[in-house]
């Protein structure tokens, strides 16, 4: 097989379901081809894992010229993010009565 899958990361203990969670996303049927998740409660670091495919190296297809692997390092774009962000601050807002959803800003 061309396409191969590798993971990594670390998971605190109780945590281990959001990593399984997180790579059955690279299964087939899944939506992702590579990411990365990193998961703070309370200041304390409980969840930071990586998964990619990538191209075996015996593959001639499929691979860019001075394309690196892609790991825990990597860089990650990230688009949109700001609506979700903005969506939970108006959410707690709301929930600590400084606003209402029916009420004109």
């Amino acid at each position: 097989h061309c396409l191969m899958f590798r993971s990594g990361g670390d998971v605190a203990p109780g945590y281990e379901s959001v990593r399984e969670r997180f790579i059955r996303e690279f299964l087939p049927g899944g939506q992702e081809d590579r990411a990365q998740l990193c998961v703070y409660v309370r200041g304390v670091k409980v969840v930071d894992v990586w998964a990619s495919h990538v191209v075996n190296a015996s593959c001639s297809w499929g691979r860019q010229p001075n394309e690196q692997e892609y790991g825990p390092s990597s860089l990650q774009n990230i688009f949109s993010s700001t609506k979700v962000l903005t969506s939970l601050v108006v959410a707690m807002l709301v929930e600590r009565g400084h606003l209402a959803y029916d009420r004109r800003i």
